[in-house]
């Protein structure tokens, strides 16, 4: 009986997954760190932009396994088109991160302030930021909360951009609300985690559910996905989770 429930539990856990990556092709990268080892990470996506490990520690994250960061150290994802966010985007992931060293880059793509960057910092003059290098200058990089996230806990960050207004989350809620009319460029540079282009700029501390979209998510959307990562993409007609299944067996 045990061994039927296992196959049963691991046939729904490998079909939710497909499920859940089908459901919504606006979510351009998802990275999970729930490998543990290696020196790649998978992403979970349906664009493959897996990402390669420099330097970075597998370690405990918010949900499962994590990434720790420090100086040098990093990941790397290839330049894809998927990542070329030009109209909107979301920006979320869990930090644990600590004082020192100036602006910590959470996701940037674009090695440095080139044509086509974003990025989400969780700390930028003492609060989260989400910026764009291609947006009026008013907002490129002013969309900064007011509080900040460095006591070396667990925090859920998040920002989004409709093409119109920038909406910066921590926790769920949102900490600043910034108008910003424009359209970014495309750029060819590669996206780093952890770091500005794997030189600067490093994170202190820890990242897990790192997941970027190529439009804007909702706050019911941003708080849906901060609470249950393994969850079916919001914009999917499918809701069940893999904890719903699992409590279900």
């Amino acid at each position: 009986m045990r061994l039927a429930m296992s196959i049963v539990t691991i046939i729904c856990f490998v079909f939710l997954t497909s499920i859940m990556h089908a459901a919504d092709k606006s979510l351009v990268l998802h990275l999970s760190f729930d490998e543990g080892s290696g020196d790649t990470v998978k992403d979970h996506s349906s664009y493959g932009n897996d990402a390669k490990v420099t330097g970075a520690k597998w370690g405990e994250g918010k949900f499962g396994g994590g990434m720790k960061f420090g100086a040098n150290a990093f990941c790397e994802i290839a330049d894809s088109d998927s990542l070329d966010l030009t109209t909107a985007m979301t920006i979320s992931m869990w930090t644990k991160v600590s004082k020192g060293g100036g602006t910590q880059s959470g996701i940037e793509k674009q090695p440095a302030w080139q044509d086509g960057e974003y990025n989400l910092c969780p700390e930028y003059g003492g609060g989260v930021l989400l910026q764009a290098k291609d947006l009026p200058a008013a907002c490129a990089d002013t969309a900064v909360t007011p509080t900040n996230v460095l006591d070396e806990k667990w925090h859920s960050i998040a920002g989004t951009w409709d093409g119109k207004v920038i909406k910066v989350y921590i926790d769920g809620e949102v900490k600043k609300e910034l108008p910003c009319v424009g359209k970014l460029k495309v750029g060819n540079g590669a996206a780093y985690v952890g770091s500005r282009g794997g030189t600067a700029r490093w994170v202190l501390g820890s990242l897990d559910e790192i997941k970027v979209y190529n439009r804007a998510l909702s706050s019911a959307e941003i708080n849906k996905d901060m609470e249950n990562p393994t969850a079916v993409s919001p914009a999917g007609k499918v809701t069940t989770s893999w904890a719903d299944i699992r409590s279900s067996l």
